[in-house]
């Protein structure tokens, strides 16, 4: 589950949920990077997994059990390479190009375009209509298509992406020190294969991390929360 971070919170959320269920039932309480990393390892808790949708979070796990994560605190922490990084980020250089600080951008009209308005200053109303983080994380793929369209600010929006992702599965490969080949799952709204931007930050990451194996879920996350409390049943039979 998102916002499950430390011990504390699996303690809450655990002792939140418990009259839900019988009581002498096991309740296995995980960040969702977790169950985003089985599926794509047929079940294995081991590799790493990237996750860039609305937030972007990067979580890896060794065969001897050990596991770090980086990034993941939120739009507010600046999480790079996601959804609402790169949404921001457009609105950003929209307005800046509209005035003149920076280079002019067709990012402006494709924004518009979206909201369904005709102006920055109807566009600067619509985006603070909705509170929350989704509207803004919405205008991500408009940054796809602008860029694809030749616009260069749009472009440096996405190369900034790809490389916020690389750092931050840097971070943990480094912490971890995974100089052996891993496979690294690829999961959220901006990671799907044959997505401009995820092929950007596929390239990015193989040339920066030659012994990662980037791959993609076999399953929904739903199913890899399923197989990774098979994993914990069979772990529990065998054991003395």
């Amino acid at each position: 589950m998102a916002g499950v971070d430390t011990p504390q919170d699996q303690a809450a959320l655990t002792a939140a949920i418990r009259s839900w269920f019988p009581h002498n039932a096991l309740l296995l309480v995980y960040n969702d990077a977790v169950p985003a990393l089985v599926s794509g390892t047929e079940g294995q808790l081991e590799g790493c997994v990237l996750i860039a949708g609305t937030g972007s979070i990067a979580f890896a796990v060794l065969p001897d059990g050990r596991s770090a994560r980086a990034a993941g605190c939120g739009a507010a922490f600046l999480d790079g390479g996601c959804g609402y990084d790169l949404g921001q980020k457009a609105l950003s250089a929209a307005a800046r190009g509209s005035d003149g600080r920076s280079p002019a951008t067709q990012l402006l009209a494709f924004l518009c375009d979206h909201a369904q308005v005709s102006s920055l200053a109807d566009l600067v109303r619509w985006v603070y209509a909705e509170p929350g983080w989704g509207r803004i994380a919405g205008l991500a793929p408009l940054v796809v298509s602008c860029a694809q369209g030749g616009d260069a600010p749009a472009q440096d929006i996405l190369q900034q992406g790809c490389l916020d992702l690389v750092i931050t599965v840097q971070a943990l490969v480094q912490r971890l020190q995974m100089t052996q080949p891993f496979r690294l799952v690829l999961a959220g709204g901006l990671m799907r294969p044959g997505y401009a931007y995820t092929e950007m930050c596929q390239q990015a990451l193989q040339a920066a991390l030659p012994q990662a194996q980037p791959c993609f879920p076999k399953v929904d996350a739903a199913t890899g929360a399923a197989l990774l409390a098979c994993r914990h049943l069979e772990q529990a039979a065998s054991s003395p």
